[in-house]
């Protein structure tokens, strides 16, 4: 299916680079807005965003990166920013991946943890890990791992 005038329309704009932090932002809203009916289109493109170096940006990318629809592609984008040669786009992409409460990432959150030299990127892994969503932990475990990872 063809993507939506306002969709294409955005990615292209953020393909040509824009022209000020504003722009930046008001694109990243724009793509946001189709994660969940165009993820295919959606996701791949945020996840770039996080490299993009504007915070507001970011966390955007971040939350509609996290309510995007559960697929191996989505689950792919995510981990390709995880492996990414940016750091800031490792650190965001483990929140990402934290906010969707998925405790099958635990292991690369570990990697993460104990591999990584950047302190941003480590917080970013220890965070993911407190949120996850472990259906065989008692509630006061993760209450417990939520604040851990609340605290850093």
């Amino acid at each position: 299916a063809p993507l939506p005038a306002p969709l294409r329309l955005a990615i292209e704009s953020l393909d040509a680079r824009p022209s000020n932090p504003s722009e930046l932002v008001e694109l990243t809203q724009s793509v946001a807005e189709y994660t969940a009916s165009h993820p295919h289109a959606a996701v791949p493109v945020l996840v770039d965003i996080l490299g993009f170096n504007n915070n507001i940006a970011a966390a955007t990318a971040v939350a509609a990166l996290a309510s995007a629809p559960a697929s191996p592609a989505t689950l792919a984008a995510l981990l390709s920013g995880v492996s990414a040669f940016n750091y800031a786009v490792n650190a965001y992409s483990l929140r990402a991946l934290g906010l969707r409460k998925d405790p099958t990432i635990l292991p690369i959150c570990a990697q993460a943890v104990t591999s990584s030299p950047i302190p941003n990127v480590r917080r970013a892994a220890v965070a993911a890990i407190g949120s996850l969503d472990y259906p065989w932990a008692a509630p006061e475990g993760q209450r417990a791992g939520k604040e851990a990872g609340e605290r850093l």
